[in-house]
This record gives C-alpha cells, structure tokens and sequence, in this order.
C-alpha cells in the first residue's frame, strides 16, 4: 500500500519523521520487515506508514525545528493544541486503514491471552504497536489476522 493513497493530500517530501522513534530520515528510506516498511533505524517498531509524518507537519505543530532535520537527531513532539490536532487527524485515517486501534487490554481480551503473554507478542515483534497520544494501540487487522491462525494450546517448550 502506497502512503500517498493512504493519507490522501500527503505529498512526497524530502523528510519523514517517526512518531516512535521522534527522529527524521529521507523519503523512501526503510527497513523490510515481514513485507512491511518500518522506521530505517535499527530498534524502531515504527512503520513508515502509520508513523511516518511529514516533516512539515512536524515543523507545523514544532516552527522552532530547522527547515531540514538532521539525521538520526531526536525531535520531540511538544503536544499543543496544533500538534494534538495533527495526531488526531493521523489517528482517524490509521484507525480506518488498519481496521480500527483497540488498546493493548482490548486486543487481549479479543485474543483470550493474559496481557503479558500480548506484551511478549509485540516484543518480539509478532504484533505490532501503535502510539498516539503517548499511548500504545494495536491494529484491528492484525488482531483478526491472529485469530485465523491455528495455535497450539499451552506453553511452547524450552529448547536447551
């Protein structure tokens, strides 16, 4: 999928910026992760999709950030009234293209596993988590894709 179709009126620039990460990098730049593109730093859970934001509305909701960003530098995003605005925007187009966020609480429930066991999934990077408002989501999609797949019942066993 195409972040230009997801995120319509969102046009290529030379910088993105990762919501997970809160550091910058160029267009296209990337890591493949199971067919999905995430954030290009090394132990970033952010895709370039959900969490990739242009880096003019970075400089919108934060005007004291430099025209072009440097590299692999942390830029925080200060929540104001403008950037809450923007995340929201983001929130209500993710929530439609990934099936709607749900909490990780949620997901558990949906899922019948205990809420570490879930925690233990997005570790190691089984599900994948979201945040908006400095709060994780997990993906609708993801959930019922996880449902589908047959599991053995029990722990799995301890390989020495």
């Amino acid at each position: 999928m195409d972040r230009i179709e997801i995120f319509s009126g969102e046009k290529p620039c030379k910088f993105l910026w990762c919501l997970q990460c809160e550091r910058a990098y160029k267009w296209g730049g990337f890591r493949e992760i199971n067919g999905i593109q995430m954030c290009p730093y090394d132990g970033c859970n952010g895709d370039t999709v959900l969490d990739g934001w242009t880096w003019d509305q970075v400089l919108e909701a934060n005007p004291d950030y430099p025209k072009a960003p440097e590299l692999g530098k942390h830029y925080p995003l200060y929540r104001s009234k403008r950037s809450v605005k923007l995340e929201f925007k983001r929130f209500q187009q993710a929530s439609k293209v990934v099936g709607g966020l749900l909490f990780p609480a949620q997901a558990a429930e949906i899922l019948g596993l205990s809420r570490q066991r879930l925690n233990s999934l997005v570790a190691s990077g089984i599900l994948r988590q979201h945040n908006f408002f400095g709060r994780p989501y997990l993906a609708g999609e993801e959930i019922s894709k996880f449902l589908e797949k047959e599991r053995k019942t029990g722990r799995p066993r301890k390989v020495a």
